[in-house]
């Protein structure tokens, strides 16, 4: 995957199959984040002995364009019409800067306007912060690896399973999740039980427990998760349980 930067021409290479030298009918198409299809772009090959068999095109984005996940496919009739697919992050970091720039320009020279400075810096600096935010390669659209994880335990006694669960995005547990819906079914995927929790407790964590139920001998289970996160966008894992013998 790579990483560029709207209102920025962004080269794309492609390497041949048996790095196969003056192919001249290589293609590329586009499909942005709006699902909008650019193209189709024609690939030149590069003019170096070292590089036999590369080919590239540049990817040229406006600043009006959306930031975000461009997925490249690029065919090759000449080699029995082979496909491969590039994926590029595009982010508007610079549409963020030249924002912040024009603030910067408004700030007073005037002393006794210290108030008002201080007002807009502080406005400047959360700018800021998005776009380290965005240009953090954990934190761009379509990068993010969100998963629900568990901790289960079945009471023979109460006949009651209890699942402690909760978020993490990239490896870190989350602490502003809002709401989580656990679904406990068969293998063949009739629900068992399910209950919603309406909030965690202050380290992310939901404790969601089943009313009375009884489990077949022998029989495979599974767990469905859905977390809410802060943003309000709900994420699905399904998780192997246990099996009852």
């Amino acid at each position: 995957m790579a990483i560029a930067t709207l209102g920025r021409p962004h080269r794309v290479f492609y390497e041949s199959k048996n790095l196969v030298s003056g192919l001249t009918t290589i293609k590329a198409y586009v499909l942005r984040p709006d699902l909008s299809r650019v193209g189709p772009y024609s690939l030149a090959e590069v003019a170096d002995v070292k590089f036999t068999g590369v080919y590239f095109f540049d990817l040229s984005t406006s600043l009006s364009d959306p930031p975000g996940e461009y997925m490249v496919v690029i065919e090759s009739p000449s080699e029995n019409n082979y496909r491969t697919m590039v994926k590029i992050v595009v982010s508007d970091s610079d549409v963020k800067l030249d924002l912040i720039s024009g603030k910067t320009n408004l700030l007073p020279t005037d002393p006794a306007s210290d108030t008002v400075v201080i007002d807009r810096t502080q406005l400047i600096l959360d700018d800021l912060i998005d776009v380290v935010r965005l240009d953090d390669l954990s934190n761009i659209s379509g990068v993010f690896n969100y998963q629900a994880k568990m901790s289960t335990v079945f009471n023979n006694t109460t006949n009651k399973h209890e699942i402690m669960c909760w978020l993490e995005r990239n490896s870190s547990r989350l602490l502003d999740t809002t709401t989580c819906r656990v679904e406990f079914h068969k293998s063949d995927g009739t629900l068992v039980w399910q209950k919603n929790q309406a909030s965690p407790n202050l380290d992310g964590f939901f404790k969601v427990l089943s009313d009375p139920i009884v489990l077949q001998v022998d029989q495979n289970y599974y767990t469905l998760i859905t977390i809410k996160d802060g943003d309000g966008v709900d994420h699905t894992t399904t998780l192997p349980t246990f099996t009852v013998g």
